[in-house]
């Protein structure tokens, strides 16, 4: 009883529901801006890069300390915001979860920054049954890019593609085989004791004296073959300081949407990785050029090795007829095909 009358009922006042906080987003910071990491995720970035993250709570509520904890390539970590450093190659993965609400946002990172080897294909080699100057002439160089994001430099980066087939850069020769103007010593032997003489005398002559009235296939092959050599020697010695212009190479990251359009924007201009390349191959070209192709030089000297084959045969065919012949060969050195001092070179 209330003073006489009926006490009024009481209940508790009500109350706003309870906010439930989730993770809306994770953003990265790039230029000291934190951004949305896109749907698709940031890919490619360069191995090695260090991006700092932040997970975003729903409704713009603040997180409970030591939320949320984060996972993947963070795993470990816990508080709004972390920085990750990407040093494994591949497809990543960072993520945030607060209580059964998680967002996940992949990172493609690589390649590595590493020393790349130019894969060399086979000679390219037509055979001419005629007389001539047989001659061996560099082909260009197939190049294979990628390029990747260094979020904190804000920049692209040119680096080469060590996944492609047959290699990120590679290259090779087109030689032309004249076989026309002497007697070949295997197709159409001595068939006396004077010609016999004359066919070893003339063969062993080459490495001085240049090609005579015989000689072999396989003879002007080595010789061609030796000039591939050269070339391979000069390319390997200019090819590292090319590839470390080609890994400085950089494009501001805000003015390209792709990495395709990044690779272009590196590929262009006249400091721009295919003039590198033009450059690269220009001073490899003229050092192949300050190499001798006269007699005595190191090509003849590998075609003597193999015309001693031919001599041999002859003088064994010499021996089972009972003929008079020349004995002996003669076996200069057909090493260090890179024997000129080096052409200047600054990618």
């Amino acid at each position: 009883m209330c003073g006489g009358y009926s006490c009024p009922s009481s209940s508790p006042a009500p109350t706003a529901p309870a906010t439930v906080i989730s993770v809306q987003s994770i953003q990265y910071k790039r230029n000291n801006v934190w951004t949305d990491v896109p749907s698709g995720g940031l890919s490619p970035i360069c191995l090695g890069s260090t991006i700092s993250f932040r997970a975003v709570a729903s409704g713009g509520a603040t997180w409970p300390d030591g939320q949320p904890v984060w996972g993947g390539d963070a795993s470990g970590l816990a508080g709004p915001e972390q920085t990750v450093t990407f040093s494994t190659e591949g497809s990543r993965t960072v993520s945030a979860a607060f209580g059964s609400s998680t967002v996940s946002v992949s990172v493609g990172a690589g390649p590595a920054n590493a020393n790349v080897a130019i894969q060399w294909q086979p000679a390219s080699v037509t055979t001419i049954g005629a007389p001539g100057n047989s001659r061996t002439t560099n082909q260009i160089f197939s190049m294979s890019y990628l390029a990747c994001a260094d979020i904190n430099s804000n920049v692209w980066r040119l680096r080469l593609d060590r996944s492609a087939n047959p290699g990120p850069i590679s290259g090779g020769v087109n030689t032309t085989l004249y076989t026309g103007g002497y007697r070949d010593t295997y197709l159409n032997p001595p068939t006396s004791e004077a010609e016999a003489q004359d066919a070893i005398n003339v063969m062993k002559g080459y490495y001085t004296q240049g090609r005579g009235s015989w000689h072999t296939a396989s003879a002007t092959q080595a010789h061609e073959d030796y000039h591939y050599t050269e070339w391979k020697c000069s390319c390997e010695h200019y090819w590292p300081a090319t590839q470390t212009a080609l890994d400085n190479l950089t494009a501001p990251f805000t003015s390209y949407s792709s990495a395709s359009d990044a690779i272009a924007a590196l590929r262009s201009g006249t400091g721009g990785a295919d003039a590198k390349v033009n450059a690269f191959v220009n001073v490899a070209h003229d050092y192949w050029f300050t190499l001798s192709d006269t007699p005595p030089s190191r090509p003849y000297a590998a075609g003597q090795l193999a015309l001693n084959n031919a001599i041999t045969f002859v003088q064994s065919l010499a021996a089972s007829n009972g003929w008079t012949v020349p004995s002996g060969t003669d076996s200069p050195s057909a090493a260090n095909p890179c024997y000129q001092s080096w052409l200047p070179y600054a990618p």
